[in-house]
């Protein structure tokens, strides 16, 4: 089992302030005081607005600075703390490309503004949904085999990683997941009991000091609120109501908000595009599959996958029944 008592580092003092917006001006730790341990955080935000312009950090006489740019309708574009350099948006404001340190990464979506295919580096990840929208698995395009399936009862309550030892003979490992009242996932533990990773976070889902353990591992995927937190990037993932967040150390958010930023006559056709969606699904479920498939292979198409999608839809017909 996991030693959790040299992990923990307490706080002697600490104290944060506040601007007359109430966005968070300063943070200020002090670890210890013999010998003399601290870190403070400073924030600067655009003139006349309320978005993160710049962080300063002092951590124990350490310094660095980053910062942060947006575009002219206020989505996030630049992000120094992570590397990224660019973010370019599609027409209802969902990010379909990030260049993170000379690399890029492109997402794809389908008819309503859920995430179908993620490309990073030498990982394609396509996924599998159910006609509510809920993420049932992932299917790694690359090696055209199911990677991971989510195990729901009262919400997502645990997954199944994949692993083929030869040929078609796989190796399930099963993952469950203890989350407190907001759904944020603080524990994973294994089949057996036994902790695989865990985490305490701050508001708004930055990990809360070193108060982590094994964050890297696999089937840590799923974080705070239950959302997917990005292994590229660091950042969640959220859906059309909100798009991929961004989330700092010191638990600030800034966010790229889409139904602030689309025009209301979009909101309204993609309301329409997704309840005839699910009308199509509801009454004709092989329809639906269809227009899954044949989405997931333009996104493939545009990417420049061709050879691949054309398997797609039978090869996650046949590798959905195995499980």
């Amino acid at each position: 089992m996991k030693d959790w008592s040299a992990d923990y580092a307490p706080v002697e003092s600490g104290s944060y302030t506040y601007d007359n917006d109430g966005n968070i001006l300063s943070r200020n730790f002090i670890y210890s005081s013999s010998p003399l341990e601290e870190y403070h955080q400073l924030y600067t935000y655009q003139a006349n607005n309320n978005k993160l312009s710049q962080v300063s950090v002092n951590d124990n006489g350490a310094n660095a600075t980053y910062n942060y740019s947006y575009n002219g309708i206020g989505n996030l574009v630049a992000d120094s703390r992570t590397g990224i350099t660019d973010i370019d948006y599609n027409h209802v404001n969902l990010p379909i490309l990030l260049t993170k340190d000379g690399s890029q990464i492109h997402y794809r979506y389908d008819e309503k503004g859920q995430r179908l295919c993620k490309f990073a580096g030498s990982t394609i990840d396509y996924y599998l949904r159910d006609y509510n929208g809920r993420e049932l698995a992932i299917f790694n395009l690359m090696t055209g085999r199911m990677e991971s399936a989510n195990i729901y009862g009262n919400g997502l309550i645990g997954k199944v990683d994949i692993t083929y030892t030869s040929g078609t003979e796989r190796n399930d490992h099963r993952h469950y997941f203890l989350k407190d009242h907001l759904g944020t996932i603080r524990v994973t533990i294994d089949a057996d009991g036994d902790v695989t990773s865990a985490q305490e976070y701050y508001p708004y889902g930055a990990y809360l000091g070193n108060l982590t353990y094994n964050l890297s591992e696999n089937n840590a995927r799923y974080k705070f609120t239950e959302k997917e937190r990005d292994f590229e990037t660091g950042y969640d993932y959220f859906t059309l109501s909100a798009a991929t967040c961004s989330m700092s150390e010191g638990g600030e958010k800034f966010a790229n908000v889409v139904g602030e930023a689309t025009d209301s006559k979009t909101l309204k056709r993609l309301q329409k595009e997704s309840k005839r969606a699910d009308n199509i699904a509801k009454k004709n479920p092989r329809t639906g599959r269809q227009t899954n498939a044949k989405a997931a292979k333009e996104a493939l198409d545009n990417y420049g996958g061709g050879n691949t999608a054309s398997a797609i839809k039978s090869t996650t017909t046949s590798a959905a029944k195995k499980l």
